[in-house]
């Protein structure tokens, strides 16, 4: 996946610079089609956040004895 700063540079290089999109995949090294693909895309890029993995209670039970249902339930945690 391409970073948000090398999708506004395709776009700066195209709309601003006047290049062609075959100069800027020589430059950036991605393909044609992906250029387009930015160039063609009306909202601008933006960062997505991933959600985090978090194992479940169960599971940490597996890595470490002291994360137990039973053990939680002892400690009122």
């Amino acid at each position: 996946m391409i970073v948000m700063e090398t999708a506004m540079k395709i776009r700066r290089l195209v709309h601003v610079s006047g290049r062609s999109i075959r100069s800027v995949s020589r430059e950036t090294g991605l393909s044609r089609n992906t250029i387009r693909k930015y160039l063609h895309d009306e909202s601008p890029p933006r960062y997505q956040l991933k959600a985090a993995k978090f194992p479940h209670h169960k599971d940490l039970a597996t890595f470490d004895p002291r994360f137990s249902i039973r053990n939680l339930a002892m400690t009122g945690n």
